[in-house]
């Protein structure tokens, strides 16, 4: 009998998250694949959505609070959205702050519904031992067959809509549009291209922007802007080399060369 049980709970463990109760990754995997091979069998088949969620400063409730908190917030996030989903939709918990959704016969508009319904009931307080916190979540969504056949370019897809709707200011979701893909490949050549531009920073220079006082006219200074001129690409706008190095961690060293470079 007790080995029966122990590979009960073998059995439980290799497929549900012990802390949410909600089925883990390798279900999920598992479940996707499925649906998804009914699609390679030719047997026409409505689209399925396939949401990504990420929990929003969850990192601050395990600083502050300790990680017992983050796993009530998380237990709790976990009942709130179970309660939202329509039905035939399952919630899986895939990492530590890291949640899907499989919805099958989905819409965009069905899935913009999930999303906005996820989102807005993470809107009201968590309390834990008497404490109330807040945490949010972001969502992204992509769709089989829509977005491609295979579960790990949907899952790829609904990663990149994360990481866009993250950009755009987290909670908050994004659907998959090519334009992300594109805006993800012309990041990441920028990051390369910017590494080996700031070995040496010979391909920067300053343009000085004067500034005025509104009252007098008078000129009281000047601000000091960084420029990059590619060797074979040209003039790199700002608004695109600045947020990918203060993303990778180069725009400390970027400020300490504008500094000493406008003071010579």
């Amino acid at each position: 009998r007790d080995k029966a049980r122990n590979e009960d709970r073998l059995r439980y463990l290799s497929s549900y998250d012990s802390l949410t109760g909600l089925r883990n990754r390798a279900a999920y995997e598992e479940a996707a694949d499925a649906i998804i091979a009914t699609m390679e069998s030719g047997v026409p088949v409505e689209p399925v959505a396939i949401l990504f969620m990420d929990l929003d400063r969850f990192k601050q409730v395990n600083d502050i609070y300790g990680h017992q908190a983050g796993d009530a917030v998380l237990k709790e996030f976990a009942k709130r959205t179970k309660s939202v989903l329509p039905e035939g939709a399952e919630l899986f918990r895939i990492g530590g702050d890291e949640f899907a959704v499989i919805h099958p016969r989905s819409s965009p508009r069905d899935a913009e519904a999930i999303c906005v319904a996820v989102i807005d009931a993470l809107k009201s307080p968590i309390e834990i031992a008497g404490r109330v916190t807040f945490v949010g979540v972001t969502v992204g969504v992509a769709f089989a067959p829509t977005h491609g056949m295979h579960r790990t370019e949907i899952d790829r897809k609904a990663d990149v809509a994360l990481y866009h709707a993250k950009a755009a200011g987290r909670g908050r979701y994004s659907i998959f549009g090519t334009q992300m893909d594109e805006t993800m490949q012309t990041a990441a050549a920028i990051e390369e291209d910017l590494r080996t531009a700031m070995v040496d920073k010979s391909q920067f220079f300053l343009h000085y922007q004067p500034k005025f006082a509104c009252n007098s006219g008078q000129l009281q200074g000047v601000e000091a802007l960084a420029r990059w001129h590619h060797p074979e690409k040209g003039a790199i706008s700002p608004a695109a080399f600045i947020p990918v190095a203060e993303s990778i961690g180069l725009i400390g060293e970027l400020g300490i060369w504008v500094l000493e470079r406008a003071c010579r």
